[in-house]
């Protein structure tokens, strides 16, 4: 638990050190439409409809084959990677969680209906 409330203070940190900063390099007011304008929200809509999709497909599919739709979609989908970068990426990061967690700490992993 404590590593947890290292890292949240921690982010909690950066977020106030990035405000500071960013509230002292504008010298011009600026109103609350103005910050807003602009932005696009179809990339935190995407991402929040990909975590949903993993939170609620983890036990049926399991942990490798949810992994590796979700982080391809997000690399491919929302980042922007060319398709072998995206793949590339995808199957290092599944495939190191995988030994990290499953082999090394015995972790314990949804396997899903394919069995792995």
């Amino acid at each position: 638990g404590f590593l947890v409330v290292l890292g949240g203070g921690f982010g909690t940190l950066m977020a106030l050190v990035f405000l500071v900063h960013s509230c002292l390099k504008q010298s011009m007011p600026h109103t609350m439409s103005s910050l807003w304008k602009g932005l696009k929200w179809w990339r935190p809509l995407a991402m929040a409809l990909l975590v949903l999709f993993y939170i609620l497909s983890l036990e049926r599919l399991g942990f490798i084959v949810t992994s590796l739709f979700f982080l391809l979609a997000t690399f491919r989908g929302v980042v922007k990677f060319s398709w072998p970068m995206a793949g590339l990426v995808t199957c290092l990061v599944v495939g190191c969680s995988y030994l990290l967690f499953h082999v090394f700490l015995k972790a314990t992993l949804p396997r899903g209906m394919f069995g792995f």
